[in-house]
């Protein structure tokens, strides 16, 4: 939070008396409570992500080690023709 409102909400703290004669209106409620699950959606989203990146770089690096044993496999009958 910001310095600025940070000071601002402890002066209406203090103006109203204390945290417990704060009213909270049911659409405050209701923007809190959305705000927390969209928060919620994006973290899972990210997780989703990052395993997905996770699973095709393992896939890229065995698909690289696949086509590097195919080519010495092509140069080894390459050579055992020659003989």
């Amino acid at each position: 939070m910001s310095r600025n409102v940070l000071t601002s909400t402890v002066y209406h703290i203090a103006k109203v008396g204390g945290i417990c004669n704060i009213d909270t209106s049911n659409k405050q409620m209701l923007a809190c409570g959305n705000a927390r699950q969209k928060y919620a959606a994006y973290l899972e989203e990210r997780k989703v992500k990052k395993t997905q990146a996770a699973t095709a770089w393992k896939r890229k690096a065995v698909s690289g080690e696949v086509d590097k044993l195919k080519t010495k496999r092509q140069k080894l009958e390459t050579d055992r023709s020659h003989c």
